[in-house]
């Protein structure tokens, strides 16, 4: 994946506000677009980054429901949250995500 997009970034640049297409030597007067099969990557690259976001928000939703489950009340004398090894895991990944 990363090979196309870098092929398809190195062809593609940013003036004025607009992009265009082309290696750098051939920037003035020539206009270049994407081929079809580019087309049909980026759209599927796409589709696979809203998949795995949906995936991630199942996932964050699965371990904060593991987390909330897996607490069992506060310690009285500490004050300490007591939780599961499976609720402690699941804050941890919780966390490390933000």
């Amino acid at each position: 994946m990363t090979d196309k997009l870098e092929e398809i970034k190195s062809r593609v640049w940013k003036d004025k506000g607009t992009y265009a297409m082309g290696d750098y030597s051939q920037r003035e007067g020539y206009i270049y677009t994407l081929s079809d099969y580019d087309y049909e990557w980026l759209i599927e690259q796409a589709e696979r980054v809203h998949e795995l976001e949906q995936q991630n928000k199942r996932y964050r939703e699965y371990l904060e429901l593991i987390k909330t489950i897996g607490t069992y009340g506060k310690d009285i004398s500490t004050g300490e949250i007591i939780r599961s090894d499976e609720a402690n895991l699941a804050e941890e990944a919780l966390e490390s995500e933000e």
